[in-house]
């Protein structure tokens, strides 16, 4: 049986087992040897696989009726009528198909110098070339990059069954018309996008979430979209942080409908500090990330009555605890871990900054929770987004400590992010034209390169 080495203590290896299949043909089940029990059996619905067979018995009627690019139309943004097309044709035909001319059209637009044209053409040939990568190939190289980054915690699922169908089947015909006739959406999910993310979840997390009700789907995409990128793949066991016991904190993930709504119901009713759209996907995975169940973060809106001006005093509204502090009790010692109970028994700097964290997450406040250490030993403290857009990192943080350098967890990729990457990210140089545009030349050269023409890259 080949192995595929991942890291040290941490393996990969394929298994020939007969998994449940249309065919009944020999399906390789990859285990991902994580320390934890947890196992997930990763395939298409019956559902998604049927569409699929009714897609490729009908694949004769793709490429032939298709109406070729002309060259007028590679130097201009694709029409939605025309992407609607394409999404006809390629669904009948087989999205690899149609990759090659979706790319050509791309580069030619490039090398012309319409970059509006050549940006909106990578977009149709980024996504074309998702729809038209399999399971198969996709997941393989997902576990990789896990290891790579140093992302496996225990709570990973261990067993997967990648089949031979494409990523594309588990967005519908209708999703795929609306992502590609959004350049907004599609630029911000591309930018977005980590190589960890697992993608047959997240296409199947937006894909539920549009199909439910299209129209909120279009106005609240980018919360659609955060919530797929943090919910693709489950938290590990010591998130938000690891000083409580499970019991005491039993911490299960809502379904991501679930949390979909009740953010939406509570921008509606006017309870958030930040509209939801006034916020990018990149924010609002430090939202949808709220460890505290709703009906706790509902305790919070009726219970702390703070603007977001003063989110800051969030933290010291936990009284603190130099007993446990003095007795060296880490790990919580009052039963359930929940805000109200904090609030009432007092805690330590973990705690704190807990609590803080979650009272801006209720309100639709981007928050994190910062460790680090210092000359005077280990400390707590959180991080949110205030009204200008500006990330404010010292919650609690006590100056006199001197404490280098705060980590918190990006709950995309669960990796550490350091206060110092996000103060450089909160200058906002994202959304420079300069920067637009600097992005665009990236993606070609990035393309060019792939594509073995290192002189194009240059030019690019």
């Amino acid at each position: 049986m080949n192995s595929l080495k991942v890291g040290g203590a941490l393996a990969c290896h394929v298994a020939r087992q007969r998994a449940t299949h249309l065919d009944q043909t020999p399906v390789p089940v990859l285990y991902l040897a994580s320390p934890g029990p947890a196992i997930r059996l990763t395939g298409m619905s019956f559902l998604h696989l049927g569409l699929g067979l009714l897609l490729l018995a009908n694949l004769r009627l793709g490429a032939e009726s298709f109406a070729p690019l002309t060259d007028a139309e590679r130097l201009l943004p694709p029409t939605a009528p025309r992407l609607e097309e394409f999404v006809r044709y390629a669904e009948q035909g087989g999205w690899d198909k149609f990759t090659p001319l979706f790319r050509a059209a791309a580069q030619t637009a490039y090398a012309s110098g319409r970059l509006p044209a050549a940006e909106r053409w990578s977009y149709v040939y980024r996504w074309s070339e998702l729809f038209a990568e399999t399971e198969a190939h996709f997941i393989p190289h997902w576990m990789k990059e896990v290891e790579a980054a140093k992302a496996v915690h225990a709570n990973l699922p261990r067993r997967y069954a990648p089949q031979k169908e494409r990523l594309g089947l588990w967005l519908s015909p209708a999703l795929k018309t609306w992502l590609l006739t959004h350049p907004e959406f599609s630029g911000e999910f591309f930018a977005l996008l980590s190589p960890v993310d697992y993608l047959p979840e997240v296409f199947h997390l937006l894909d539920g979430l549009h199909g439910r009700d299209p129209a909120r789907f279009a106005r609240y995409a980018r919360l659609a979209l955060a919530i797929a990128v943090v919910y693709d793949l489950p938290p590990p066991p010591d998130w938000p942080h690891g000083q409580v016991y499970p019991a005491s904190f039993p911490r299960p993930p809502p379904a991501a409908a679930d949390a979909f709504d009740w953010w939406i119901r509570q921008d509606q009713l006017d309870r958030t500090y930040h509209p939801l759209e006034r916020l990018g996907a990149d924010d609002l995975k430090f939202v949808v990330d709220a460890a505290a169940p709703f009906n706790e973060l509902e305790w919070s809106q009726r219970n702390v009555d703070l603007p977001l001006a003063q989110l800051d005093k969030a933290y010291t509204l936990i009284r603190y605890r130099p007993d446990r502090a003095a007795k060296e009790i880490y790990l919580w010692p009052d039963g359930a871990y929940t805000l109200s109970d904090i609030r009432r028994v007092g805690g330590i700097c973990i705690d704190q900054a807990y609590f803080a964290t979650q009272v801006g997450k209720a309100r639709a406040v981007p928050t994190l929770l910062f460790r680090g250490e210092g000359m005077d030993g280990r400390h707590a403290w959180f991080g949110y987004l205030a009204d200008n857009l500006q990330w404010q990192l010292n919650a609690g943080r006590y100056g006199e400590q001197r404490f280098v350098t705060g980590y918190a967890r990006d709950p995309q990729t669960w990796k550490e992010i350091s206060d110092h990457e996000l103060q450089f990210l909160s200058e906002r140089f994202r959304t420079l034209p300069a920067f637009h545009r600097s992005r665009i030349h990236q993606q070609f050269a990035a393309d060019y390169l792939q594509a073995k023409d290192p002189a194009a890259a240059i030019r690019a």
